[in-house]
């Protein structure tokens, strides 16, 4: 996780998306290229033409024929290439950016539940957005200044190879000089940007988090503590960000003095050479025009190397998302669960979170095709672990988990949750329909499914009652709906999923009493013919379950009936179920 991520896996990554594009990208590129061969054409013929003109008294615009002909040629040229360029980037460039941000979006969905426990939402969604954005926005730059610019440096090396060997000394020195210099330089400018961005897009996780979780800001009244938490960051931000442009200003400052005193220096020694008669008119107007052009392009191309830099920094820092731990890279080689007789099995299964949290110890169970089993014990003695192992969301440090006698880490993962219908305990809907919310355990799903599925979890009459019915938007996360609502929803989801092994994860924890008593009736045919493990802190929702397991720290404590269970007074059971069942006292 720790591995940095370098800029060669950047660019092989970019160009494996790329590739299919490789003849339109060339098309696009051309243009750069070729209109900034023709600038050194035309300033030749614009010496030509100076030359002729103060050499000859009279002439005839015939004699002008071959410098016009290389300008209005470099013109055409040049127009008609960015013509084609722009033409094949409008057609073409949408679909490069709608492919890579597919690509992206899809590796991420593949990474381990346990990155997205240890990251924040906001700023995942904002290092997809930048590397499509800065991907495009370096591409820009490379297109419309950086080759341009190149090209038109390299181009003048050659017209001052036929025109002026002592200039073209003095180019060459000033090239050897300056872009090293400069390059040195902006690797520092690189750090300072990647820094930048990291607390850029921290903070934007932080806001996307605090307006996430918004119901909370209200209930405990903590928007002055929100608004002081996302200054801070904030401030972080504006540290950082002064630094890289501080930075960027003290390096165009060291670069315009460079510009300067190159301007001043070449303008005294043409006026040198042309007075002792070494170089024409023409001469002296292409080699002070190309040199101070040269000298623009060499600053501008700095700052377009800087951008570059900075956007290369940010773009770095963004594909810090490949740095998470896939859930299986041999996902697509593994064979699909098929399940005739959803027996589980757990053998000597240990867990642990880390090191120093360790969650399961050596837990054997074993359910059979069709048997319901509870879960119960305090916080933290494994219940919810056990849950997130067998639906393959983490791997046991040692031991097995088989459904049907196979192995869950042997098959696909895609089979595997589609064989487990999961009702939890806190249901987090998509700011989309009711009806696509239900439909969503069951792609395609029918409208006569999708309200079959609403009538057995009792949510139909609600439903009905909406103005919009079906098509009824719950709201970012559901806030729209009440927490009962939203779990009545999840509980349609698994009446539609129809998965042969359910998890009820605290499933009616979130509805009042005549509600639950009414959703147990729908669990009740819901369980028929499934494998159940039912997970619940109120006792009573699990004296109908086959066995009831107590779990302390990681371990089987005590396991029965509810009947068998409560008949031993010294049990931890009888204990909990005396206390959930104790009257209250008056005052």
């Amino acid at each position: 996780m720790n591995t940095p991520i370098s800029g060669i896996f950047i660019l092989s990554y970019l160009w494996k998306h790329l590739r299919p594009y490789r003849w339109q990208l060339l098309l696009i590129l051309q243009a750069p290229l070729i209109a900034s061969c023709f600038v050194p054409i035309t300033q030749y013929a614009t010496k030509m033409t100076l030359d002729r003109l103060v050499e000859w008294e009279t002439f005839m615009i015939s004699d002008l024929t071959v410098p016009i002909l290389l300008f209005v040629m470099g013109q055409v040229i040049a127009e008609s290439s960015w013509a084609l360029s722009n033409w094949v980037n409008f057609r073409s460039i949408v679909s490069i950016k709608r492919d890579l941000t597919h690509q992206v979006y899809s590796y991420v969905l593949d990474l381990a539940y346990r990155f997205f426990q240890e990251s924040f939402s906001g700023t995942i969604s904002a290092k997809i957005e930048n590397i499509q954005t800065i991907s495009n926005k370096v591409f820009e730059n490379i297109k419309f200044n950086i080759i341009n610019r190149v090209t038109v440096l390299l181009s003048t090396v050659f017209l001052f190879l036929i025109v002026s060997k002592v200039f073209l000394f003095l180019l060459l020195a000033f090239y050897a000089i300056f872009f090293p210099t400069v390059y040195c330089l902006s690797r520092k400018l690189h750090g300072f940007s990647e820094d930048y961005t990291s607390k850029k897009q921290k903070t934007s996780g932080l806001i996307v988090d605090s307006i996430g979780n918004i119901f909370s800001v209200f209930l405990f009244s903590n928007r002055k503590k929100e608004k002081l938490q996302i200054k801070k960051g904030l401030e972080t931000v504006l540290i950082s960000e002064k630094k890289m442009l501080r930075y960027e200003w003290l390096l165009q400052l060291l670069i315009g003095g460079i510009y300067l005193s190159m301007s001043i220096g070449v303008l005294f020694l043409l006026i040198y050479m042309r007075q002792q008669g070494k170089i024409t008119v023409g001469d002296f107007a292409l080699i002070l025009g190309a040199l101070f052009h040269m000298l623009e392009v060499s600053y501008s191309l700095v700052t377009n190397i800087t951008d570059l830099v900075k956007d290369w920094g940010e773009l770095k820092e963004s594909f810090s998302l490949f740095k998470g731990k896939l859930t299986n890279s041999s996902e697509a080689s593994l064979k699909p669960l098929v399940i005739k007789s959803p027996s589980i099995t757990l053998s000597h299964v240990t867990f642990g979170y880390s090191k120093e949290d360790q969650i399961l110890s050596d837990l054997s169970l074993d359910l059979k095709p069709g048997e319901k089993v509870g879960l119960v014990g305090h916080s933290g003695a494994g219940k919810s672990t056990l849950i997130h192992l067998l639906l393959r969301y983490f791997t046991p440090e040692k031991g097995s988990i088989l459904i049907d006698s196979q192995n869950i880490n042997e098959v696909s993962e895609t089979s595997l949750r589609e064989s487990i219908s999961v009702v939890p305990q806190e249901t987090l809907l998509f700011h989309r329909s009711i009806k696509e919310n239900i439909a969503y355990s069951k792609p395609g799903a029918s409208h006569d499914e999708i309200i079959q599925a609403a009538k057995r979890a009792n949510i139909y009459r609600f439903i009905e009652t909406l103005p919009e019915g079906f098509e009824t938007l719950v709201g970012e996360r559901g806030i729209k709906l009440s927490g009962g609502q939203r779990q009545r929803i999840a509980i349609a989801r698994a009446f539609l999923k129809k998965a042969p092994i359910l998890i009820l994860d605290e499933a009616t924890s979130q509805l009042d009493s005549r509600v639950e008593r009414e959703i147990q009736e729908s669990l009740e045919e819901l369980v028929q013919e499934k494998t159940v493990i039912a997970i619940a802190h109120r006792l009573s929702t699990l004296k109908q379950m086959d066995r009831i397991l107590f779990l302390e720290k990681g371990r089987i404590l005590e396991e029965g009936t509810h009947d068998t269970l409560i008949q031993n007074p010294e049990g931890a059971y009888h204990n909990l179920w005396n206390l959930q069942n104790m009257p209250l006292l008056n005052a």
